[in-house]
């Protein structure tokens, strides 16, 4: 943005205020599942930056347990078909169904998914395609890779880094964008059933 004037800076944070705000209401409202919910999440990301009484901290804490990666995969690609299948976009979800269980806050990991599936689908043209990678890496932590995603990052951001991970983006003029979401290796388990 160097050389770039303060209005048209300005001009373009409020557009992209807007289109966020628009995108977060229809894609928020539309979610069959009631727990989503607009002031639930925007509520956990501002407590997750700011300082909150301790005797409210419970409302914002991960609810951690073990579970089956695989489902959670799934059900976030049932979830946001309907809307590639709407703009025309293909959805290709990586098949996890070796993974080890997991050990994080199942909901909350859900909501980083359908945040960036449906911000990729979104901003991805009709006829391009959408993918989802699941891969371990070199050092033991869990990757889901999105690629070609877009604006509305800040939820998936709080969400990952409350599980002590990280979210990593990178953009190549021509390529497109690929959303990484990082868990630390213990968050992988290894033997054991998966809830």
């Amino acid at each position: 943005m160097a050389g770039a004037s303060k209005n048209t800076v300005t001009k373009l944070l409020v557009d992209v205020g807007e289109a966020c705000e628009e995108y977060q209401y229809n894609a928020l409202r539309n979610l069959p599942c009631k727990r989503f919910q607009v002031d639930e999440i925007w509520s956990f990301c501002y407590a997750k930056e700011k300082n909150v009484p301790e005797e409210l901290k419970g409302e914002f804490e991960l609810d951690e347990d073990r579970f089956d990666l695989a489902r959670l995969v799934e059900a976030s690609r049932r979830l946001v078909k309907p809307h590639a299948s709407k703009q025309g976009v293909g959805l290709k979800v990586a098949d996890c169904r070796h993974f080890p269980p997991v050990h994080a806050d199942k909901r909350r990991l859900k909501q980083v998914l359908i945040n960036l599936l449906s911000n990729a689908i979104k901003f991805t043209p009709a006829g391009g395609e959408v993918s989802l990678a699941v891969r371990i890496d070199r050092r033991g932590r869990l990757e889901l890779a999105v690629a070609d995603s877009g604006l509305g990052l800040p939820i998936a951001k709080c969400i990952t880094e409350l599980h002590g991970g990280t979210l990593a983006i990178d953009s190549r003029k021509g390529v497109g964008t690929t959303v990484t979401v990082r868990l630390p290796k213990q968050r992988v388990l290894n033997g054991g059933s998966a809830a």
